[in-house]
């Protein structure tokens, strides 16, 4: 009896990660069920539809969560809004760049655009924090200068002090006083 051998694919690629990804966000987006979200992507990856399953249950929903969330949250807009491709994994994979599409690149932007809002809010507040510490230890220079004067002036009142009742003990051994 002739075994048939299953051909095992390779390791999930971020590409095929996308497909299962935007088929599940597709589908949910329209309100439709992720079984059919599978069986689409397991024509597009020539994997089987619980393949594609086990791929978006045991990864793909943890790492893009925000985008499923987005896209259970945006049901009934354009169906365009609901596919989402991470661009910023794609970049050293120049050949998915050309499948990205306006909308995508326009997500992506505007994406980033909040990031950098976001970070120069975050770099002018440590800009300010530096400035603040900038200033607070100059005061603490000056305040530790004026500190020292006082010291250096207790020390010599005190040796003087010191001289004078020496002198004044002398005095008094002596039987002047």
């Amino acid at each position: 009896m002739m075994k048939l051998e299953k051909s095992k694919k390779e390791v999930w690629s971020t590409e095929h990660d996308i497909i299962v990804l935007n088929a599940a966000l597709k589908h949910m987006h329209e309100g439709g069920k992720l079984k059919n979200a599978f069986d689409e992507a397991a024509l597009k990856t020539g994997r089987t539809p619980g393949a594609c399953a086990f791929r978006f249950n045991s990864f793909i929903r943890q790492k893009y969560s925000d985008e499923i969330q987005r896209a259970k949250l945006q049901k009934g807009t354009k169906p365009s809004q609901a596919k989402v491709v991470p661009i910023a994994e794609n970049m050293n994979h120049l050949e998915h760049v050309a499948d990205l599409g306006w909308e995508n690149v326009l997500h992506f932007l505007k994406a980033q655009s909040q990031l950098n809002q976001v970070s120069e809010k975050e770099y002018n507040n440590i800009q300010q924090q530096l400035a603040d510490v900038i200033e607070e230890n100059e005061r603490l220079k000056r305040e530790l200068e004026s500190l020292n004067e006082i010291r250096s002036k207790v020390e010599s009142f005190g040796m003087n002090f010191s001289k004078m009742i020496n002198l004044l003990e002398h005095v008094r051994s002596l039987g002047i006083l």
